[in-house]
């Protein structure tokens, strides 16, 4: 009868400690699917070293995933550069690239961030997506990528400075040093800004995300950057689509390559007429200060506390104890 009971207690022990690990497996097995299509994804926190890190607040990457049965093709800010490339989804599988960058060179925290994210979308597996997030995951079931759905941004109100722009040889290049393009849209229809050493002033028009920028003027200065400033110009007046993408706004023209790419700041005024002065624009670079490292954390369950699995390994420990002393003390009477 003792050696029934004890058999049965140790199944039981077993049982319990087989159900425990299987719950640690479920929950790291992945993601269980969702609708891909429709948000701008911003990037909240990546993979990195085994952890996963909160992307600092200087920098922002996101992604968009075009609507399609099986899949489609996907976008977005890797950082300092912006990524394209093909996605394919079955149910809760999900896999992404091989992925195109344009060769903006970065520097930290950009680049940190750039590097990690591109390779954590390489590494997609599966996907949980709601209304409000996203979460990839890679083959073994670890979190590598988690996003909030992102707001529409206006294109007004901002001083948009440029990061990059087609130098009209289809290829995207980076300001040159010590220069700021800049370029403000005002509520009254009319930009105007920097084209580098130029000041620059015409109409614009916008129909959800299409624009429609030019004819453009400018005061006629001559400057050894004269390239980039009619490469510029020539980029904004051939745009005709535009995204803004939290603090980034990218132009692209009707076959979608990019055309300029901008980073903003709030806070200068905007102008209500065209310049008259020949000054070039003083309009201040809006370089933000570099945050703090990223605080990293262990990547535990959404929302803090104990896991399931967790609880369910301590409560087969004391099991097992519990039967393992009653079995000693029959043994020895």
């Amino acid at each position: 009868m003792r050696r029934t009971r004890l058999a049965v207690g140790v199944a039981a022990a077993t049982m319990l400690l087989v159900l425990s690990t299987g719950a640690v497996a479920m929950a790291a097995s992945g993601g269980t699917g969702g609708i891909l299509a429709g948000p701008t994804w911003v990037l909240k926190s990546y993979a990195s070293g085994g952890l996963m890190t909160d992307v600092p607040s200087a920098v922002y990457a996101d992604a968009v995933f075009e609507d399609g049965q099986k899949g489609g093709a996907v976008n977005g800010s890797a950082g300092c550069n912006v990524f394209n490339g093909s996605y394919t989804s079955n149910g809760a599988a999900l896999t992404i690239g091989p992925l195109a960058t344009t060769m903006m060179a970065c520097e930290a925290p950009q680049s940190t961030v750039e590097t990690a994210y591109l390779a954590a979308l390489g590494n997609a597996a599966t996907y949980t997506a709601t209304a409000a997030t996203l979460t990839i995951y890679d083959a073994a079931g670890t979190e590598i990528l988690r996003y909030d759905a992102g707001s529409p941004s206006a294109i007004t109100g901002m001083t948009w400075h440029l990061r990059g722009y087609n130098n009209g040889k289809q290829a995207v290049v980076g300001v040159i040093g010590d220069t700021d393009p800049t370029a403000v849209f005002g509520t009254d229809g009319q930009v105007s800004g920097n084209a580098t050493c130029n000041t620059y002033f015409g109409g614009y028009t916008t129909t959800g995300s299409a624009i429609q920028i030019g004819p453009l003027g400018s005061t006629l200065m001559a400057c050894p950057e004269q390239e980039q400033e009619t490469a510029y110009l020539a980029a904004l007046q051939n745009a005709t689509t535009y995204q803004v993408q939290g603090p980034n706004l990218e132009m692209r023209d009707a076959s979608g390559a990019i055309q300029v790419m901008f980073s903003g700041v709030a806070a200068e005024p905007l102008p209500t007429t065209a310049p008259a002065s020949a000054e070039p624009s003083t309009a201040s670079t809006g370089t933000e200060q570099p945050t703090a490292p990223p605080t990293s954390t262990s990547g535990s369950a959404p929302g803090g506390g104990v896991p399931l699995g967790s609880l369910l390994l301590v409560a087969g420990a004391f099991l097992v104890t519990a039967l393992v002393v009653p079995i000693r003390r029959l043994r020895d009477r």
